[in-house]
């Protein structure tokens, strides 16, 4: 059903870069001015939530996953308080809750051609609609997961391509290498860093004993720099192959998403690196305070397009 979308996508593309660059040298914080709206954008689009709640959507998933961050707290949560945290994903995930009850509704009353209409109207083997709670965790897994991590390995992307320009060089005069820009995008920049896991049975790993009931944390950061996995695994290499990076997980609990969010990478690379003459870094890194999901939150940079 993706490629259907690629040629809307591909609209889309265009229009972020016509909408926010220009010909000439933009000197701009890719973040903040760039990568934090296209997928946002296409997401929404495909979802059907209308371009005037975008900032909405926005500030909400800001909220969703911004808990340990001081720039991205809500007013109504007391930040020095032992559950800050916790309050803040609970504000937000209820905030979500009610923008969506409404749109299942809408979409129920009138359904259309969009990701919503397909959530709000699945229905059970007994003919009803699954409960509401159900469609509530298909919205926020979509409207969240579906276009903060790709904003955070865009933005990566280009910060990789600048400091390595023969890479640049190379993907630009053989365009059919960004799928494989791409990966190892994805790789490098990890947007997901942790998930929780149960072990269902007893298990032993390098010597370290685990039993059935455990709890482990999975680094999704830590694997994919794993040496025993990865030839020279902290350098930025375009060109990896193989490249068993598990940036949307493995197994059962890969991302649901994750062909969409590499349409969306290589979509907008492919309109994007041809135009670039000049990509320089400039001004001071900095990343989401976040154990759960995020990355680069400003990129200052110069761009030159022709």
């Amino acid at each position: 059903m993706l490629k259907k979308w690629e040629d809307e996508i591909r609209v889309l593309a265009r229009e972020a870069i016509e909408k926010r660059l220009r010909t000439g040298v933009n000197e701009l914080d890719f973040v903040k001015e760039f990568t934090v709206y296209y997928p946002l954008h296409v997401i929404m689009t495909l979802f059907g939530v209308p371009p005037e709640d975008e900032p909405r959507m926005m500030a909400l998933t800001q909220d969703f996953f911004g808990t340990a961050d001081p720039d991205a707290q809500r007013e109504d949560v007391e930040p020095l308080s032992p559950g800050a945290a916790a309050e803040q994903f609970s504000a937000a995930i209820q905030d979500f809750y009610a923008y969506f009850d409404r749109l299942i509704e809408d979409r129920r009353a009138e359904p259309r051609d969009d990701l919503a209409s397909i959530i709000a109207n699945a229905r059970a083997e007994d003919g009803e609609y699954f409960a509401r709670s159900y469609a509530y965790g298909w919205f926020i897994a979509i409207a969240t997961a579906g276009h903060d991590t790709t904003s955070s390995t865009l933005a990566t992307c280009l910060e990789a391509l600048a400091e390595n320009p023969d890479q640049l060089a190379a993907v630009q005069a053989d365009p059919s290498r960004i799928p494989d820009l791409v990966n190892e995008s994805l790789r490098w920049a990890s947007p997901v860093k942790q998930f929780t896991r149960m072990a269902l049975e007893p298990y032993e790993l390098r010597g370290q004993k685990i039993e059935a009931g455990d709890r482990l944390v999975t680094l999704y950061q830590s694997a994919n720099r794993d040496e025993d996995i990865f030839e020279d695994p902290y350098a930025f290499r375009y060109d990896r192959k193989p490249n068993k990076h598990i940036a949307f997980g493995y197994g059962p609990h890969m991302c649901i998403g994750q062909h969409l969010a590499k349409m969306e990478l290589r979509v907008m690379l492919e309109e994007l690196l041809p135009r670039i003459t000049s990509l320089q870094l400039t001004g001071e890194r900095k990343v989401v305070q976040t154990n759960f999901v995020g990355g680069l939150k400003n990129r200052p940079l110069v761009l030159e397009l022709s």
